[in-house]
Order: C-alpha cells, then sequence, then structure tokens
C-alpha cells in the first residue's frame, strides 16, 4: 500500500498582512482543492477533485486576498508618472498697488475662458473702502473672480482676490484669509507650491512686492514684470528688475499670452524651501513669537515698528533690506519710511490739536478771572498765545508742504 507523503490536514491561516505566514503556501492552504486531499475517502488520491460550488463560492476570498498581498509587497506598484498627473505651472500670483485695478483689468480681459491656473490677486489699498475688484474683474474678464473665504478650496480657473485689509495666504488645496499685520502674500505659495508659482509683479509704489517675488524666485517660481514704461506708477517694477534676476519684463498684452502658454508646461521637480521662509510665513500666520525664532530671521536692530512699536529685525536674505517686527509687520526699507511718516504726522496733527485746545484753555482763563475781579496780568497770557499760535502755524505749514511723503511720485500726486 502506497503511503501518502501529504502532510496533516493544515490547522487555522494567520491572515496578518504583517504575518510571515501570510503567503503563497497561505493562500493555498485555504483553497477547498487543498483541502479535499485530506477527506478520509480521498487520501493518498491523486487525481484532479472536480469543480464545485464551495470551490466557486470561494473565489471572492481568495482574489482580493492575492490582490491585496501582491499590492503590499510591490508586485502591483505602477510607475509613479501613472499614479500622479505631472503638474503644471499653474498657481498664478499677482501684485500691485498704485494703477493697479486697471492694469488687473486688462489682463482679466485678456485671459482665456478656458485658463486652467488658478489665479490670486492683491491690490495694496486703504482698509477703509469695501473692495470691488473681483466684482470689476468678473465683468471685464471670461473668467470669474471671488473673494474667497477663510478655509475656501483652490478653484482651478478662477481669480482669486484678497479681501480689503486681510492677507491672502496660499496653502497646499486651501486659502486663508486671517486679519492681521501687512505682510508679504506671495512668500506663502511659493513655500507650499514653489516651482508651480508663477508670480507677476504690475504698477506700483516703493517696492513692497520685491520680497515676494525673490521668495518665488529662490523656490523655483516663475517670475515676470510689467514693462516700467508702459506702468502707472514704474517705481515696484524698476525695483524688481534692479534686485531679482527676473524671467520677463514684458507688456501687459505679452504677459497673458505668456501666462496663456507656461500655464500649461509642466512644472520642475519641487525644491527645498529656505529655513527662514517658512519662519517668516510662521510669523506672518501669528504663531507665538519668541525672540529664539526671530533671531533665525535675522539680526535685531534699534528701530521700532511705526505700527506697534515693537523691535523690528534685519530680515536675512532679501533682495533689499527688509524690516521685521515679532508680531508680524513687514516693512522694506522705503515702506519703513512711509511708515515712520505716517506716525510722524499724526504725532505733528496731535500736537495742533493741543495746542489749540491750549490756547483755547489760556483765553477762558484769562476771561474767568477777569470776570472774577480777579489781577491777572494780561501781558504773560498773551505771550504765551502768540508763541503757541505761531508754532502750530509753522508745524501745519510743515505737514501740508508734503515733506514727509517718501517719494517724489507721491509728493507731485499730493500736489496735483
Amino acid at each position: 500500500m502506497r503511503e501518502s507523503h501529504e502532510s496533516p490536514i493544515p490547522g487555522p491561516v494567520e491572515l496578518s498582512l504583517q504575518s510571515p505566514t501570510f503567503s503563497f503556501v497561505g493562500l493555498r492552504k485555504l483553497s477547498p482543492t487543498y483541502a479535499w486531499r485530506f477527506l478520509p475517502k480521498n487520501r493518498g488520491r491523486r487525481r484532479k477533485p472536480p469543480v464545485n460550488a464551495f470551490q466557486i463560492l470561494s473565489l471572492p476570498v481568495a482574489i482580493p486576498l492575492l490582490s491585496a498581498y501582491l499590492r503590499f509587497y510591490g508586485t502591483l506598484k505602477k510607475p509613479r508618472a501613472e499614479v500622479t498627473d505631472m503638474a503644471n505651472r499653474d498657481i498664478i500670483v499677482m501684485g500691485a498697488s498704485k494703477g493697479g485695478v486697471e492694469a488687473f483689468s486688462k489682463l482679466a480681459s485678456l485671459l482665456p475662458a478656458d485658463f486652467p491656473g488658478a489665479v490670486f490677486i492683491v491690490q495694496h489699498s486703504s482698509p477703509e473702502f469695501r473692495s470691488r475688484l473681483h466684482e470689476i474683474l468678473s465683468h471685464k474678464g471670461r473668467l470669474p473672480a471671488i473673494q474667497p473665504q477663510d478655509g475656501d478650496r483652490i478653484r482651478p480657473g478662477v481669480i482669486h482676490v484678497a479681501p480689503r485689509d486681510r492677507h491672502l495666504l496660499v496653502k497646499t488645496d486651501h486659502v486663508e484669509t486671517p486679519f492681521g499685520p501687512h505682510e508679504n502674500r506671495s512668500r506663502s505659495a511659493a513655500a507650499f507650491h514653489t516651482t508651480r508659482v508663477v508670480a507677476v509683479l504690475l504698477t506700483g509704489y516703493l517696492d513692497d512686492g520685491v520680497s515676494g517675488l525673490s521668495a518665488v524666485k529662490r523656490c523655483g517660481g516663475f517670475t515676470i514684470v510689467q514693462d516700467p514704461r508702459e506702468a502707472d506708477a514704474p517705481d515696484m517694477p524698476e525695483n524688481a528688475i534692479r534686485h531679482v534676476a527676473v524671467d520677463h519684463v514684458l507688456s501687459l498684452e505679452a504677459i497673458a499670452s505668456r501666462l496663456s502658454d507656461i500655464v500649461r508646461e509642466p512644472a520642475p521637480d519641487p525644491i527645498p524651501v529656505p529655513e527662514e521662509i517658512m519662519e517668516k510665513i510662521k510669523v506672518s500666520e501669528h504663531e507665538v513669537p519668541n525672540i529664539e525664532r526671530m533671531n533665525r530671521i535675522g539680526e535685531v536692530t534699534p528701530f521700532t515698528c511705526p505700527d506697534c512699536g515693537g523691535a523690528m529685525w534685519n530680515a536675512k536674505n532679501e533682495p533689499v533690506p527688509r524690516l521685521v517686527c515679532h508680531t508680524g509687520h513687514s516693512f522694506t526699507v522705503k515702506a519703513y519710511l512711509e511708515g515712520q511718516a505716517k506716525v510722524i504726522e499724526n504725532s505733528l496733527w496731535a500736537a495742533i490739536r493741543f495746542m489749540n485746545e491750549r490756547i483755547k484753555t489760556l483765553k477762558d482763563l484769562v476771561e474767568m478771572e477777569q470776570g472774577k475781579g480777579a489781577l491777572v496780568t494780561p501781558g504773560i497770557y498773551e505771550e504765551r498765545l502768540r508763541e503757541l499760535d505761531y508754532h502750530m502755524r509753522i508745524i501745519r505749514k510743515f505737514i501740508v508742504s508734503g515733506g514727509l511723503s517718501g517719494t517724489d511720485a507721491q509728493r507731485e500726486d499730493a500736489r496735483e
């Protein structure tokens, strides 16, 4: 009698995917074909058992288990290009100040209706006025324009306009619009999207947009600047060209054409984000500041913030000197001078107000004392009144002369 070389009927098979017993052998021992050989009447028989209903019903269990095994151990691993689509340069950030409404309107009218990129616009303006820029751009162009709310998802083919007096921080898949100190908005897009970002700097005063343009460039993004010769205020484009190795200097028509092309081009591989850029973003996001963090951003200076009076640090690796305070306010040197000018002007107007009130109080005092029949020496008070009036007029004349304005262009606008 021929002896059977089959092993005894196997016990339960461990199904944990982390277990070494989960193998093809284990799967085979789960099959009804294998178990059929150990029935008492079939021991020693080598013929293939017939296919039965139990074996057919076991297929929905065996196939997913086999698929899971192969997937976890890499047999069915697909090439990366098949799993994740290659990203394009489809994050477009634009900034402007004086003349920006007209420039943005023209660009919006030139972009095609099938433009696939997500556009983010920051227009520097007074916080006292409600912004209707998104309504203007929707009317002028083919793309819808919105004012996103905090937490809204990024929408391709849509123009996202920064709300009045808020940040517009571009994150991985959504935007954040917190209240807070004025701070560069392009930097967050550069940090979270690196080589996908295209930064466009348009007309404006001073050099506020230069640091954001530099951050985009350092993170591998693409940079475009409006031709200063056609800009309403050429200061910002000229400063950008002077301090950053921009990729293109173009007219508005050429910018629209280039954007329509580049937004469909594959972006280069992402690159590491410089540490100080991430630290500056943390400050702008209002994380609790500390001196150690600020010391990583730059060196402390003897200057104070014109907005809050806090100490200021000179930021490292900036194309133009930039001062940052630990509450999040940020200024280039020219913007800092403008901030100082506003503080001085407000202080001088306050001095004029107090001097006016002092004059009125002195006059009332003299009249009150004379009404009571007190002996008042009018000469002393009259001399004080004349001095106050003289100095008050000097201060007022200095303020209205525009001597505190930071740029020649702004002085010309003030005279007009």
